[in-house]
């Protein structure tokens, strides 16, 4: 029995489709922005990033907090938030104990969707973001390692999801260099929008985002937006992102043409049992080059 996600979900299309669906954790005391005004201040200062607002769907989203300052000092961004233009993420607050229960919670209603769709029983590396941001900020366009569950507490916004495995959108080069932590990143053009699927998202209103999906969020002009998302994997995603590293050291190490991830399920587990091997010989040259 689901706690917090309401039941109307289909779980069939997890890490097919992006869907929407509803939740109750619009009026968790955790997620008030008084409980968080005071968890942030006290959470390690490595888990706690804000920038300026943003406003380029082609910022890089992981150095926004490095390149983008807005200023100020995190307890000041948090009590201005709704003039300040600024945005907060804030990654894993479920070390908090206001936060464990939610978190165990939610995992809870995750395994069964896993175990609704068959794709294992327990999630794999779960972790919780929160998002705090200014009316009107941008979340860039990009893609993620993990499947998402997107929970929409206050505020609205426009999120556009684009299919995972798009070549047009993300190149598969691009996209498996990115899930081995190489050098490539996804970019945004406009001539890529119609492409999307495009959620007008309100407070109490959830989102699926499939594993390497891209996306791009539009927080609306009324109010602060408080977000949250839980980020997982499963077997079938842990297969794909595997798989998706050796192709691209195939590709760059050894020069080789392979084809993309996502189109044949038996060539990808296949890649994926290599993973472990092909990783340990990787760690080994570095190891005999830095010496």
């Amino acid at each position: 029995m689901y706690k917090f996600i309401e039941s109307d979900l289909d779980p069939q299309n997890l890490d097919k489709k992006p869907f929407k669906f509803f939740h109750k954790l619009r009026n968790h005391p955790a997620l008030s922005l008084e409980n968080l005004s005071k968890v942030l201040v006290n959470l390690p200062k490595g888990q706690v990033m804000y920038s300026k607002g943003l406003d380029d769907l082609n910022a890089n989203f992981d150095r926004a907090h490095i390149d983008q300052k807005n200023g100020l000092t995190i307890e000041e961004t948090i009590e201005n938030i709704r003039t300040s233009d600024s945005y907060i993420m804030v990654r894993s607050p479920e070390v908090d104990p206001s936060f464990k229960e939610l978190y165990q919670d939610l995992i809870h209603d995750i395994e069964i969707v896993m175990n609704e769709k068959g794709v294992g029983k327990k999630a794999i590396e779960p972790m919780l973001f929160l998002f705090i941001a200014s009316p009107n900020a941008f979340t860039p366009f990009h893609i993620d390692r993990y499947s998402t569950f997107l929970f929409q507490i206050r505020g609205s916004k426009q999120v556009a999801v684009f299919d995972q495995f798009d070549e047009g959108v993300v190149p598969a080069e691009t996209r498996e260099s990115f899930a081995d932590y190489g050098p490539l990143r996804p970019g945004w053009s406009e001539s890529i929008d119609n492409r999307a699927h495009k959620f007008q998202f309100s407070p109490g209103e959830a989102l699926h985002i499939p594993f390497i999906a891209g996306h791009y969020i539009k927080n609306g002009p009324e109010d602060v937006s408080i977000s949250m998302s839980i980020i997982f994997r499963t077997k079938q995603s842990k297969v794909w992102l595997d798989a998706m590293s050796v192709n691209n050291r195939l590709r760059t190490k050894a020069k080789m043409s392979v084809v993309p991830v996502g189109k044949f399920d038996k060539k990808d587990k296949l890649k994926a049992l290599l993973f472990p091997a092909i990783n340990v010989l990787s760690i080994l040259k570095n190891a005999l080059r830095n010496k």
